[in-house]
């Protein structure tokens, strides 16, 4: 009878280590199936975040404002002694391709010639855009830039002819006659050849070539100033040329 009490415990014993062994076999099997799909959601989130491209912020549509002050009509304007020109404008860069700018600026001229004096200023408008021909891509490194452009330009001028020497022949008298200030409202089409290259972070030089025509008055006037702001020498060829020279920085963005 204690032989079958024996047999029959020791069988009852592997039993339990058996269901125990087996069970422990699971929750392992379980862990380990836990962890390969842990690691696998990571590395999939890994390849997943490699394939995805970085975003640029250089791909976004607002590409940044530029403040463009020109040096060289001051300079030159100045240098000759009987004109002063000054320019300045503002442009904003979409897709570094479009450049829409407003334009704006003065000009004071004083001439004096052997029989009338002569004394205009006046200020001038022009609106535009640019159109970038190369360097726009998203990685570009900095942001140099080739253009062409179009503008309307308009010109406000106020001007006078001081006292002119008037004489008689006959009587052999002269004397002097006062002017009158006079003003003309004027506009024109205006080209733009140019090139604008970024020497450091945010702060870029230029040198654009300008060619103006289709010159036409708003309204009657009495007669045609010497000079309009912004356009140049009246009374010439039909389409005038300049170069501007601006110093230019980037608002950063």
């Amino acid at each position: 009878m204690a032989k079958y009490i024996f047999r029959y415990i020791g069988s009852l014993c592997l039993c339990l280590t058996w269901a125990v062994g087996g069970m422990a076999g699971n929750v392992v099997a379980a862990e380990s199936s836990d962890s390969i799909a842990v690691v696998s959601e990571k590395n999939l989130e890994a390849t997943e975040a490699i394939d995805e491209p970085a975003k640029n912020p250089k791909e976004q549509v607002y590409q940044g404002t530029y403040i463009n002050v020109d040096v060289f009509n001051p300079i030159y304007t100045a240098c000759l002694g009987n004109r002063f020109e000054f320019e300045a404008s503002v442009d904003v860069g979409l897709w570094h391709r479009l450049f829409p700018k407003i334009e704006f600026g003065y000009q004071s001229v004083f001439e004096n010639p052997e029989v009338v004096d002569y004394h205009s200023n006046g200020f001038f408008l022009r609106a535009g855009a640019d159109f970038n021909l190369m360097n726009y891509s998203p990685t570009r490194k900095y942001d140099h830039s080739l253009y062409l452009g179009l503008r309307y330009g308009y010109a406000y001028t106020s001007y006078s002819l001081g006292s002119v020497e008037a004489g008689s022949d006959y009587w052999g008298e002269s004397g002097m006659v006062q002017g009158q200030t006079l003003s003309y409202n004027s506009g024109w089409i205006e080209g733009v050849f140019g090139v604008r290259a970024e020497v450091c972070p945010h702060f870029l030089i230029g040198l654009a070539a300008h060619v103006k025509f289709v010159s036409h008055a708003y309204g009657k006037s009495i007669g045609l100033p010497a000079y309009i702001p912004g356009y140049g020498k009246t009374g010439g060829s039909s389409a005038n040329f300049s170069l501007s020279w601006t110093l230019t920085y980037q608002i950063p963005y």
